[in-house]
């Protein structure tokens, strides 16, 4: 009975004492050197390379071919500022020169407004008048002498006064502005230093036909000439 009681204890004993020997003895409980992990290095991507940006390119402008026969303006320092001549030749007396006066005093009131106004405008403007009484001779006379102060021309008065400058005016030798004309003859693209301030005969009769008409009702029209 004690044998076997014996046995029966030492039984479970051994069994707790292998186990506890193979838990603090066994190899695998060894103590080991604890490595301190590494610092895996970073990967970073590889810079890109940036081309260069090309230079821009030069462009080289083609010189501009300056018309030999084009007219220059000649100003002149007054004060501080830069005077621009314009010139006119008018019918101030004999027939046509309540037209001619009026266009006269017309253009020196601009221009002493603009005097006025303008006192900070780097430029000033110089108006010479000449009376040609309507005279077509007398008119080129004035012309050849006005066109050696300025090229440009102001309100030319009368057809054949304007016939008689077309050659200079297609050559650029004058600028024609505002001439008393509405013939539609000249206004062809071969005149373009000819800058014109009214319409046509034809468009300015169609707009009073159709003034009359339409608004003031009148079906009955006369036409003085």
């Amino acid at each position: 009975m004690r044998g076997n009681n014996f046995l029966s204890f030492f039984t479970p004993c051994h069994k707790l004492l292998a186990l506890l020997g193979f838990l603090f003895f066994s190899p695998c409980r060894a103590k080991q050197k604890i490595q301190p992990k590494q610092a895996t290095p970073t990967q970073t991507a590889p810079a890109k390379k940036v081309k260069p940006k090309p230079a821009p390119a030069v462009v080289k402008k083609a010189p501009t071919k300056t018309d030999p026969n084009l007219k220059t303006i000649v100003t002149k320092k007054v004060g501080n500022r830069e005077q621009i001549p314009v010139s006119a030749t008018l019918p101030l007396e004999g027939p046509g020169s309540i037209v001619g006066k009026q266009l006269f005093q017309g253009m020196n009131l601009f221009f002493k407004k603009i005097a006025i106004e303008g006192k900070k405008s780097p430029y000033s403007i110089r108006l010479t008048t000449l009376d040609d009484k309507l005279n077509i001779e007398q008119a080129k006379k004035n012309i050849a002498k006005l066109i050696k102060k300025s090229p440009i021309m102001l309100s030319m008065f009368g057809t054949d006064t304007l016939y008689s400058q077309l050659a200079m005016i297609k050559q650029k030798q004058m600028l024609a502005l505002f001439p008393v004309n509405g013939i539609p003859n000249l206004r062809k693209a071969e005149y373009n230093n000819m800058i014109y301030l009214r319409s046509d005969h034809a468009k300015e009769l169609r707009a009073l036909v159709d003034y009359t008409v339409n608004v003031l009702n009148k079906k009955k029209i006369a036409i003085f000439y």
